[in-house]
């Protein structure tokens, strides 16, 4: 007799790998408790304020009304707003979602590393993750963190769907891009652009273009037809200001992505190096196969 298959949240996006052992769950058990040490000192910037101010509306209503003065979509909002009705401090309580989203987001890249690699440098890229200076973001209650633990999930069902060709895979795509939309207004960018450019590469190799995936891609993405537009009309307003002040601090410049290249930890080029030489060094071990390989055959 055959047993029923059941289809689980986790087999939606793929079979994920585990930590194997008590380092990956050390590393992350440390990080949290950093993290909630560090939430619980460090006062609310002015950001945060804005969170604070929102979450705490006497209804839901009136949350979903004061929103789009803010900026984001309300996802965040939601889980601030519950996490606020924990016995814990307000400091703690509104940045918990953060800290958990972060940790969330460190698996995401374990899980990404370890489906084509050893468990050592899953845990060494983690390790990274968590090290480098966007980790400010992790007891930060903003949206953050959240924005990049759907990136995650996002890339991790496509590296599955690639790798075993499974539909159910698609519906973790979906649902990544889903909640990134509802979590930042740039999240359409942040999660789709990294599949795109893979699913493009793909594509070259393949000579084909799998429009499964593009599907998975721009259906969820017209969610952002439900955020945009409240989110512009409020702050339309303060746009226009920005827009016709010539000093304003925060106008876009290219020399702005340097941030991106000082969020990588600095010893950085060292590992990659070393990364590169173990996997030469393995590589030079194995040797090349028996009979010189496969040799490709004439068409008859």
């Amino acid at each position: 007799m055959q047993r029923a298959r059941t289809t689980s949240p986790i087999a939606i996006a793929g079979r994920i790998p585990t930590l194997n052992g008590w380092p990956g769950v050390a590393i992350l058990f440390a990080f949290f408790l950093m993290g909630v040490h560090a939430a619980r000192l460090r006062p609310f910037w002015f950001d945060e304020l804005s969170t604070l101010f929102v979450t705490n509306t006497p209804t839901i209503r009136e949350m979903f009304r004061a929103i789009p003065t803010d900026g984001n979509p309300p996802l965040y909002f939601l889980l601030a707003r519950l996490s606020l009705h924990l016995h814990l401090g307000v400091e703690l309580a509104l940045r918990l979602p953060a800290l958990l989203a972060y940790l969330l987001a460190a698996l995401t890249v374990y899980w990404f590393v370890r489906r084509d690699a050893s468990r050592i440098y899953a845990l060494l890229s983690m390790s990274m993750f968590l090290g480098c200076s966007i980790h400010r973001y992790a007891i930060e209650a903003r949206a953050y963190s959240l924005l990049m633990a759907f990136t995650g999930i996002t890339i991790c069902s496509w590296q599955y769907y690639r790798q075993s060709g499974r539909r159910r895979a698609l519906v973790g795509i979906s649902l990544g891009v889903i909640g990134a939309i509802f979590t930042h207004q740039y999240g359409v960018i942040y999660s789709t652009l990294p599949l795109i450019a893979g699913e493009f590469v793909r594509a070259l190799r393949r000579r084909v273009l799998d429009r499964r995936v593009l599907y998975a891609l721009a259906i969820p993405a017209l969610a952002i037809l439900l955020t945009y537009p409240p989110t512009l009309r409020a702050q339309q307003s303060l746009l226009s200001a920005i827009h016709a002040c010539p000093g304003f601090y925060a106008h876009p410049r290219l020399r702005d992505l340097k941030v991106y290249a000082e969020m990588v930890p600095p010893l950085f080029a060292l590992v990659a190096v070393l990364a590169c030489v173990g996997l030469l060094f393995k590589l030079a071990l194995i040797g090349p196969p028996p009979g010189g390989g496969a040799r490709l055959r004439r068409p008859s």
